[in-house]
């Protein structure tokens, strides 16, 4: 048993994206904790090919059956939110055997070493692209009054207008997960289910609501609005166009990674070199930049003056900053 262990969820319909999530984290990122898929509604056959691995399997039980949650009216999948709701068994005591949880979404490719985050303190994400809490929620405008008024509870326990983060990554200091939290979520999603527009990562902005720490966009750079190739060390392709698909510009990169799944030896980790923090940095400086940029393409609306001044004086330096961009 190590100290930390990468953990992804998938359903029968995600399985080969799990393996390849798991294939790039070992040959790219060098991760040399545990490994550890929570499983829901995937055939015991299928199970046998990660535990062969040295995976370990966590079965997750259904849990929207008790909770009775049913927000389809508002147009949200709830076959959906059943799934990813079961990231909130991250946070049961089964998970307290290791030091620190780190969480990557199944439809993630790792791409550099991941070992930087290993003994991080708290719960540690990357702010969700453009979104405030506020639109974590459904539409107060198409709710009905009963939901309205669920709403109006969270403005006033909330303030809305701060930024939330994305639950695609999570780095879990386990000293945070007590008795009561697994069923504080659950009561929460029950409670709340029905205005929350990205189902587990609503709930979870609202449990830790100023208390996670932010990462550098580096650890979870999302492909919302077809940012591109950017450089990064976790990519999360949340885009319509997944990496799988033969259509995008990540399907060569995911289907080598998948492929190499069955290569994967987790007994003899790969030594992979770690970005400086300088790389760090400067790369979630140059993503950052690129979301700014998504609608205006124009670096002088952006950086106002400054581009001006910075093309008199190094046009060379201002010709590299639009090509990162």
């Amino acid at each position: 048993m190590k100290k930390q262990v990468l953990v992804t969820l998938a359903d029968k319909n995600y399985v080969k994206q799990a393996k390849q999530l798991f294939s790039s984290a070992y040959w790219n990122g060098g991760w040399d904790g545990d490994f550890l898929l929570l499983s829901y509604n995937i055939a015991e056959k299928e199970l046998e090919e990660f535990r062969k691995k040295g995976i370990l399997v966590f079965k997750c039980k259904k849990l929207l059956d008790t909770l009775k949650i049913n927000n389809t009216e508002y147009s949200r999948d709830k076959r959906w939110i059943e799934i990813v709701s079961n990231k909130f068994y991250l946070f049961t005591n089964y998970f307290k055997k290791w030091d620190n949880i780190i969480f990557l979404d199944s439809d993630i490719i790792v791409r550099a070493s991941i070992n930087r985050l290993k003994n991080l303190k708290g719960i540690n994400a990357v702010k969700d692209t453009n979104f405030k809490i506020k639109n974590q929620m459904i539409d107060f405008n198409i709710l009905n009054n009963k939901d309205k008024e669920l709403y109006e509870e969270i403005n006033k326990i909330y303030d809305i207008e701060k930024e939330s983060f994305n639950s695609g990554v999570m780095i879990i200091d386990t000293e945070i997960i007590n008795k009561d939290l697994f069923e504080t979520l659950l009561k929460k999603l029950k409670k709340y289910g029905n205005i929350c527009a990205l189902g587990d990562q609503t709930i979870l902005n609202f449990t830790f609501y100023d208390k996670w720490k932010k990462l550098d966009l580096v650890y979870n750079s999302t492909t919302y609005f077809n940012q591109g190739n950017q450089n990064s060390i976790i990519l999360h392709v949340n885009s319509r166009i997944k990496a799988w698909d033969k259509e995008s510009i990540f399907y060569n990169e995911w289907s080598s990674n998948f492929e190499r799944f069955k290569e994967i030896d987790l007994q003899n980790p790969k030594k992979i070199k770690e970005w400086s923090i300088l790389k760090i940095k400067l790369s979630s400086f140059f993503i950052q930049l690129k979301l700014l940029l998504n609608d205006s393409k124009n670096i002088e609306r952006i950086i106002g003056r400054m581009g001006n001044i910075i093309r008199k004086i190094s046009p060379n330096l201002y010709k590299f900053i639009k090509k990162r961009l």
